[in-house]
């Protein structure tokens, strides 16, 4: 339900839905029509995005749409990404590197799993 999806990112961003709604130049009467299940017009929808600085998928799903297929991105793996690139350079060097160790370790493990089955 969008209300439900906007009001949770406002809330997550710190902000109320009836400033940034005026701040959007959204007549504010649509809340409570969107409170009730009715779905934005889709410039309403973009604005929004565009302001909270989200998707539209977000907006109107609850979560990013991501396409089926070997490349597929979780929301879980973009809200690592998101707060990855929040942080400062030394810290995100920190993190790489963990990453990248625990990689190397666990294809090593695979590779000598995969060798004494074989």
């Amino acid at each position: 339900m969008f209300w439900d999806n906007f009001k949770k990112i406002c809330d997550e961003k710190g902000l109320k839905p009836t400033p940034v709604l005026k701040e959007c130049g959204i007549s504010t009467g649509s809340i409570g029509r969107w409170q009730k299940g009715a779905s934005p017009y889709a410039d309403a929808v973009l604005t929004i995005a565009e302001y909270l600085n989200c998707s539209t998928d977000v907006l109107l799903r609850g979560s990013e749409y991501i396409r089926s297929g070997e490349n597929q991105v979780s929301s879980d793996e973009l809200k690592m990404l998101e707060m990855y690139r929040y942080l400062p350079e030394a810290s995100q060097e920190f993190i790489y590197d963990s990453i990248e160790a625990a990689y190397e370790k666990e294809i090593k493990r695979k590779e000598a799993s995969s060798q004494s089955l074989a």
